[in-house]
């Protein structure tokens, strides 16, 4: 049996057994329970009958018609309002109840000419039948709260897509493994490149020689030392073999120019081979990567879906009910928790009879029913409208965080080699990425530009920061036009816990302003696009109300004299005394100008970030 069948059968027995309850002859426990039941519109269907079969069990049958009565009253003035749009709650219920019996009491004393005292009796009633139906609602909506809230063991249900794309996820996770574990990245040329290199001299140049059996039978040691010897001078010197290389080899061969002439070019080859193909191994890792990354977003997708179909029917006519006392008709009501276990709800309603309604408002009346704050996600709408649309809310961060920008160009140029960007990701992060261009001016805008974008791209995509840094590191590796280097600053919010994740490839330090002191994070990483086994620094700090994150670029550093910059830098930022981020970021450039007479050597650019508790 299902779980909001329990709950059903529990409140319809407790009804039975309310309505038998009987006080000094009369029956308020039973209407009251019948009027906050009503309110829950998921249990409206068998309460009726079963209050009004308790009553019968201990009352007459004129109380049996009384009683009946009044909750027919209840009903109909209930559904008046709820229909008109108007909402209803607990005290318009508990008050239709008990001036409803009391109501009866008072016409029956006016007809039967009964002592007062029935008639005091009466009244009593009906403020006892207000008090206790303001008393059950209570008890009903924490009764049901504790339900949705109880982990209970169900069976999963079999869901074909779901298991189809954690098939795909499954099938692309062991093709990137498969591509993974293919020969991986060769810095020089193995033992077997030299056999091959030295079967080929042999075949080219010594195979019709009359003295290739005394070079390479009786002599064999002695050759393919020395040749050895021309192959690693070689690699020392490129094609300009050394004098010394040169004559001993003469005195040993016959053919000795057309030899070395051979032997740099057959070298010259295996090496850009294998530079060929250490390119193409390095493709495949990036492949590899992002075929892993697909099948970890795809599996992550799986899970919500899962999450997404345990909906609690009781939960959702709550909300239906809440939102229908404020004129708002809702089609669907969708709630999962995400990857980070908080609660989501997709609505799909319109607004009635031409009444405005925010969304904030919505959001506000959420925040009620499911006992945490939510707010409309990010780029929703603003009000709901006069068709039917869905609208997505989300829990309310705990932090709020404001930002600043200042820049300065270099000298002679017009256009900055740095660029930055503020990302808002769905799982309530703020990524914060600053990059600086190698050189300045309009190659070094292009190259930190597109690291940039391609930054935002994989994070909006659902890719985690350090494979997206990762395949764009082999990206600018590969790239056959230009070597391409650009140092990554970010700086990752997580605006729920207040923890800032701060990941740098060769960037600049950051800066962390708390009351009277600064935290200097460093980094002591390469730029991308230097080597393809990308290393970068990564670490964790907890952020609290008014601290401040301030990212520069090298140029800013650069600007301090290079003995005392650490010392210099701290002092400018603690004597920036301001609370706003513009104007904070602003400071600190201006004075760090002011030690090259306020001039711009380098690009210079200073993020200042602020973090507030909400």
């Amino acid at each position: 049996m299902k779980r909001v069948s329990w709950r059903k059968l529990a409140l319809q027995v407790a009804g039975f057994g309310a309505g038998g309850l009987a006080v000094m002859g009369y029956f308020p426990v039973g209407l009251a329970w019948f009027s906050a039941v009503y309110l829950e519109n998921a249990y409206r269907a068998l309460i009726f009958p079963a209050v009004l079969i308790g009553i019968a069990t201990q009352g007459t049958l004129l109380q049996v018609a009384k009683y009946g009565l009044c909750m027919v009253i209840v009903v109909v003035l209930t559904n008046l309002l709820e229909n008109g749009g108007e909402r209803v709650g607990k005290w318009a219920v508990g008050f239709f109840a008990g001036a409803g019996i009391a109501a009866m009491e008072f016409t029956d004393y006016l007809l039967m000419v009964r002592p007062v005292n029935d008639l005091i009796r009466g009244i009593c009633e009906g403020v006892l039948v207000f008090a206790l139906t303001v008393i059950f609602d209570g008890m009903i909506g924490k009764f049901l709260w504790f339900s949705f809230r109880k982990k209970e063991k169900i069976v999963e249900e079999y869901n074909p897509v779901r298991e189809r794309m954690k098939g795909l996820a499954e099938s692309f996770q062991n093709l990137a493994s498969t591509v993974s574990q293919m020969p991986s990245y060769q810095e020089t040329l193995s033992e077997q490149d030299v056999g091959r290199m030295f079967d080929e001299i042999a075949d080219r140049i010594c195979q019709n020689c009359e003295r290739k059996q005394k070079c390479w039978k009786n002599d064999f040691l002695d050759t393919y030392k020395l040749t050895y010897e021309i192959f690693t001078d070689i690699e020392q010197n490129g094609e300009r073999l050394s004098p010394g290389i040169e004559q001993q080899f003469s005195h040993r061969c016959i053919h000795s120019k057309r030899f070395l002439s051979e032997t740099v070019d057959i070298f010259k080859r295996a090496r850009q081979n294998l530079l060929w193909n250490n390119k193409l191994m390095e493709n495949r890792e990036a492949v590899a990567a992002q075929l892993s990354e697909v099948a970890q977003i795809m599996v992550t997708v799986a899970d919500d879906m899962k999450e997404g179909e345990q909906q609690n029917e009781d939960l959702e006519d709550m909300i239906r009910k809440k939102l229908r006392s404020m004129r708002v008709s809702v089609s669907s009501v969708s709630m999962l928790e995400n990857r980070e276990k908080r609660q989501e709800v997709y609505l799909t309603m319109k607004e009635q009879r031409g009444k405005c309604i925010s969304t904030k408002e919505i959001a506000n009346a959420l925040s009620k029913v499911i006992k945490k704050p939510m707010v409309p996600a990010r780029d929703s709408r603003n009000f709901v409208g006069q068709e039917y649309g869905t609208t997505q809310f989300v829990e309310d961060t705990n932090f709020k965080v404001l930002y600043g920008v200042a820049r300065s160009t270099r000298e002679d140029e017009k256009i900055s080699g740095d660029n930055f960007a503020f990302t808002q990701t769905e799982n309530g992060q703020l990524v914060v990425s600053l990059s600086d261009g190698m050189g300045s001016g309009i190659p070094a805008c292009q190259e930190s530009e597109q690291v940039i974008e391609l930054l935002e791209q994989f994070l909006e995509a659902g890719f985690c920061k350090e494979t997206a840094i990762k395949l764009i590191n082999s990206a600018l590796v590969i790239r056959t036009d230009a070597q391409t280097f650009s140092t990554v600053d970010i700086s990752a919010f997580d605006l729920y816990s207040g923890v800032c994740e701060f990941l740098k490839v060769g960037a600049s330090t950051t800066f962390i302003k708390r009351d009277h002191w600064v935290e200097a994070i460093t980094s002591t990483s390469l730029p991308m696009g230097v080597f393809h086994q990308l290393d970068f620094d990564s670490t964790n700090k907890k952020l609290y109300d008014g601290d401040f994150v301030i990212m520069v670029t090298d140029g800013v550093l650069d600007a301090l004299p290079i003995e005392e910059q650490d010392t210099l830098i701290r002092e400018i930022i603690m004597e920036a005394d301001t609370n706003n981020p513009k104007e904070l970021s602003r400071r600190i450039l201006e004075r760090a100008k002011e030690y090259n007479d306020n001039k711009a050597r380098d690009d210079m650019t200073v993020l200042a970030i602020g973090i507030w508790k909400k």
